[in-house]
């Protein structure tokens, strides 16, 4: 039998949110120590759960099989019921199997073929008669894998060492010293830092040093090192430097890689809160002017947000906390952008069918925590050039300045003058000749040029904090209008403001809790720090003023900038890469 999907538990030393494993009543309990679960009489354990549904909707369509099996691995007496969760029904069982022995046995239930069963979420429930021990499940099938696949991990990593060492040894405990894996799976730890040393990591896995030339150049470079400089490796997997996703996660995409049913299929992975480690932030994501994350918020300890989770929804790209994706569909190499963007402009300039599977996810921070007037330069910049360089986006002058305008005013009119004037640095930047790139490939020095932004929006101490808190979800209507006919207090004479505001770091909350204040305290509540805002009419207009004048450039330059394209276009290529990571073409070594 060929493994599926494995039921898996929660582990101290990972996510230790049951729910996301199984539901257990009050005669159920799970051994972290043992990982098995052991039911009194009347106990229950039901696994329709995140982590351990089986997704006959994802299966069905990604591939051709048609046979599947439930292998469970018990000790005592009970029953094993299989259910399928449909939109709009109840649970229905589709098969139920009595359970008895006084040793530790196996038995497996064949489940109807895939094409018999609805589109819903397959699991299962056991329940006690007397004492029963369950000691593991997986979803199997005797289907021969229709395609090979050797999955090639690439970890990008920059100066987070104890991360990417605990990481790289969980990884080879689970996966790579497993000889069910180990023939099917590489690990390369790319680090831009040169801070780790190969006794650091798992004689599993290989340590490449990089210049730091960002995530665009780490992952780059681990790409070219799977695509140019081996043989054996057909698909590759980006993922970030704690690989903070279950072993499963992989497991699984070498499953679905396995029996795809196209050769183009790659996997994105489920974005989940590090802070919230049931709240999901993104399942697939697509670029409409902005990044639009699919399925976010959902509550995925909830029977209906998973039923929603499942439905199978297009999207435009795969982001590269985790992201595995066949090398024969690879044509572009990631453009030179450090970070931010590279992962959505490598989606669009790359023919994948993407797909989501669930259980394959990685916890992340939140990006609210993460964003600054750097942050906010590199995402200016990297949207204008999807416009110039994704043939899927018609390049429109329009649409480009809608964007900037937007991101613009949202934060000049909430107090936000150095994120407002990153966003034209960036604006300008995109109309510099393709050799900036180049000369700027570490930012370095646009790092220095922004310090003085960064300065103005840096976090401090929580009990800086002071003035009345501002929190309002239901703003009046009135004071909507004389904000947006002051600008946002901008026009207003300053002895008819208060003195001090504190609001809360949430999207539509920066512009409403910032009117008329002469100070702002923004609480970046989960990361416990908050930075201050100072109200200022001349910074306000001097950078309207600016974000006018390099608007009217950029429409000028517009065409002279989409006739570019086919010289951008040499940096995304092995040979680009090759040379900025020095990599010596017949050793292979950086």
């Amino acid at each position: 039998m060929h493994t599926l999907q494995n039921v898996i538990f929660p582990k101290l030393d990972g996510c230790t949110e049951e729910s996301l494993y199984f539901r257990l009543n009050d005669r159920a309990q799970y051994c972290y120590e043992e990982q098995a679960i052991t039911l009194s009489p009347g106990g229950e354990a039901n696994f329709n759960t995140y982590f351990n549904q089986f997704s006959v909707n994802r299966w069905g369509r990604f591939t051709d099989m048609q046979d599947i099996a439930l292998e469970l691995h018990y000790h005592g007496a009970g029953n094993l019921s299989v259910e399928i969760d449909l939109e709009n029904h109840s649970p229905r069982i589709v098969c139920q199997q009595q359970l008895s022995s006084t040793e530790q046995s196996k038995v497996i239930i064949e489940l109807p073929k895939l094409t018999d069963l609805e589109a819903g979420l397959v699991s299962l429930k056991l329940e006690s008669k007397d004492h029963l021990k369950m000691l593991g499940a997986r979803y199997v099938t005797p289907t021969p894998a229709v395609r090979p696949v050797k999955l090639g991990i690439v970890i990008t990593a920059f100066r987070r060492d104890a991360n990417v060492i605990a990481a790289t040894h969980r990884l080879h405990r689970d996966l790579l010293d497993n000889t069910h894996y180990r023939e099917q799976l590489a690990l390369t730890v790319v680090d831009n830092g040169s801070t780790l040393n190969d006794s650091d990591l798992p004689g599993s896995c290989k340590l490449i040093p990089n210049r730091n030339l960002g995530g665009a150049g780490g992952f780059s470079r681990g790409l070219y090192y799977y695509k140019e400089e081996r043989e054996d490796i057909t698909h590759c997997l980006f993922m970030d430097d704690d690989a903070s996703c279950e072993s499963e996660s992989i497991i699984r995409t070498l499953a679905l890689l396995s029996y795809s049913n196209q050769g183009d299929t790659a996997i994105a992975g489920a974005m989940l809160l590090e802070r919230l480690a049931w709240k999901q932030h993104e399942s697939g994501a697509y670029f409409n002017m902005r990044c639009v994350p699919l399925k976010t918020e959902l509550d995925l300890r909830a029977p209906g947000d998973l039923r929603e989770n499942d439905r199978i929804s297009p999207f435009g790209y795969g982001a590269w906390w985790y992201f595995a994706f066949p090398l024969g569909q690879v044509e572009k190499y990631p453009f030179p952008f450090f970070v931010r963007g590279d992962d959505v402009l490598f989606s669009m300039t790359n023919i994948f069918r993407l797909v989501t599977l669930n259980g394959v996810a990685s916890w992340q921070d939140s990006f609210l925590g993460k964003r600054s007037p750097l942050t906010l330069y590199l995402d200016m910049r990297s949207h204008i050039y999807h416009y110039v360089l994704a043939d899927r986006l018609n390049f429109s002058v329009f649409r480009i300045m809608v964007m900037f305008w937007h991101f613009f005013l949202k934060h000049n009119l909430s107090c936000h003058y150095g994120s407002a004037m990153a966003q034209c640095v960036a604006l300008e930047d995109t109309m510099r000749p393709p050799a900036f790139w180049v000369d700027n490939i570490d930012m370095s020095n646009k790092r220095d040029e922004l310090s003085i932004l960064l300065d103005k929006e840096k976090p401090g101490e929580l009990s800086d904090a002071s003035g009345t808190i501002y929190d309002r979800a239901d703003e009046p209507f009135l004071r909507k209008i004389l904000r947006g006919a002051t600008l946002n207090g901008h026009m207003l004479p300053r002895i008819l403001f208060k003195s001090a505001v504190t609001i809360p770091k949430t999207p539509g909350m920066l512009r409403a809790g910032s009117f008329a204040a002469k100070t702002v305290y923004v609480d970046c509540l989960d990361e416990k720090s908050i930075y201050t805002l100072r109200h200022s009419k001349l910074d306000f207009f001097h950078n309207l003023a600016r974000a006018t004048q390099l608007s009217i450039r950029f429409v000028l330059h517009s065409r002279s900038l989409k006739s570019r394209k086919e010289e951008l276009e040499t940096f995304m290529t092995a040979e680009f890469w090759q040379q900025q990571c020095n990599i010596d073409k017949q050793s292979g070594n950086a």
